[in-house]
């Protein structure tokens, strides 16, 4: 990025200066010291790298002090925003004349350049790793950065995640787990990154980019814009991470009066949770036994579907159903009637297990009818617990995978002998016993 040569312009280009909207001087005093006047005055040269830290003042005066507290604050667009600092800082006065044709490139090189990087949470999935801009000292946000010319987004998300902090995520990346948001003309995807050990040291390898990497506990982050807790929780007020709010939406519609700070995280993890379906999540919450045996039923399914996509679907639904489980449960959020059906829940499951292993393993002693009604049972039990935390749609995943393996021609044909099922099966027989053992069913 080059800097505008000054030239003046034409009378297309001119604006009324006088007529704009114009936002108190110790408003413009705070953004600047927030966001402008710390950049060194070589980088200030760039004036399309600097309305980037204009952008982020404008997000940030958007965000509180045209909140409905401020009401008589105007909510003025990037353009009328930006003539404000122009006006307002003595070196950008020079600029002025070309004020348009700079916000102009700006804006041309937003669109042509999305930006890429990464959600990284901890092995438990209580805490997120955010990065504090060397230039923007008060606000915190996700590893990022622009994307360059012909690099894979999924790439690109690597290497900013590894100059921003040190840590490399290329082992951990699944490209088809993400969360996206357009702001303001600009693309963003962010990469899901479970599992990242708490302990990591994370040194960045940039100068004068991060200022400071830190683990922040969901729990503790703001509930909304103007939540005042965050200050007594973390010494750092809301706003501090108004580059979070596009990613992390937290409802605050029917708060009860028992509402905890654990609700916020639960609420946090299980939007992110609901985006993520990979055997890297899974491993959060199953061994290595476990995802041996979701491979083998994938494969059985796929066999049977002779459809790939349909097959993912199943697993994927499983692992959505036992991560959010196993979620709630971590998060203490069933209470001893709901623990009351899970037991009998477990009892019944554990007894499905092994009918299937001896209907398998024993000749003649399968019974359609009484799996198919087993498996049913342990469905209507597992919606029994649940019902009160999840969504209708999660509801839907368990009634999907349930109804799949409980299809009578299915069960049929996975228990006939001298098939090509016979394999598969074989292997998830194996797989059943060992879990059996080590009680995970």
């Amino acid at each position: 990025m080059s800097a505008v040569p000054l030239q003046t312009p034409s009378k297309s280009e001119q604006w009324n200066w006088a007529q704009m909207y114009k936002i108190p001087p110790d408003i413009l005093d705070d953004l600047c010291s927030r966001f402008i006047i710390n950049v060194p005055e070589e980088e200030r040269k760039d004036l399309v790298r600097l309305f980037f830290q204009i952008e982020l003042a404008h997000w940030f005066y958007i965000d509180f002090y045209c909140s409905e507290e401020n009401s008589t604050r105007k909510q003025c667009n990037i353009k009328e925003f930006s003539a404000n600092i122009f006006k307002h800082l003595s070196f950008l006065h020079k600029y002025i004349p070309n004020f348009e044709r700079i916000l102009e490139q700006f804006r041309e090189y937003k669109q042509a350049v999305p930006t890429y990087g990464a959600i990284l949470l901890n092995e438990e999935l209580t805490h997120v790793l955010l990065v504090q801009g060397f230039w923007s000292k008060s606000s915190w946000g996700f590893p990022k950065g622009k994307v360059n010319e012909g690099e894979d987004p999924a790439r690109c998300a690597v290497r900013e995640v590894l100059e921003e902090t040190g840590f490399d995520i290329s082992h951990l990346i699944s490209t088809k787990e993400f969360l996206e948001t357009t702001v303001n003309d600009q693309l963003t995807r962010l990469y899901i990154i479970p599992g990242v050990p708490h302990d990591t040291k994370f040194i960045p390898r940039t100068r004068n980019e991060i200022r400071a990497v830190q683990w922040f506990s969901i729990a503790d982050l703001p509930n909304c814009k103007k939540d005042a807790m965050t200050k007594v929780r973390l010494g750092i007020g809301s706003s501090s991470f108004f580059m979070v709010f596009p990613f992390v939406s937290y409802s605050t519609a029917k708060m009860s009066d028992n509402f905890r700070a654990r609700d916020i995280a639960l609420k946090a993890q299980k939007k992110i949770l609901s985006r993520m379906s990979s055997k890297g999540v899974a491993k959060v919450f199953v061994d290595e036994k476990m995802g041996s045996l979701l491979d083998n039923v994938y494969r059985l399914c796929k066999i049977y579907t002779q459809n790939k996509k349909e097959s993912e679907k199943i697993v994927k639904n499983i692992i959505k159903i036992v991560t959010k489980i196993s979620l709630l449960a971590r998060n203490e959020q069933f209470n001893q009637e709901e623990l009351s059906v899970a037991t009998e829940f477990q009892r019944k499951f554990h007894k499905a297990a092994k009918t299937v292993i001896s209907f398998y393993e024993v000749d003649f002693s399968y019974d359609q009818k009484f799996l198919t009604q087993l498996l049913n049972e342990c469905k209507d039990l597992l919606k029994q617990i649940v019902q009160p935390h999840l969504t209708d749609k999660s509801l839907g995943r368990i009634d999907l995978v349930f109804g799949f393996f409980s299809n009578p021609a299915f069960l049929d044909l996975v228990f006939k002998k001298n098939t090509e099922y016979n394999e598969i099966m074989t292997k998830i027989i194996s797989d059943m016993h060992s879990a059996l053992d080590q009680g995970e069913l």
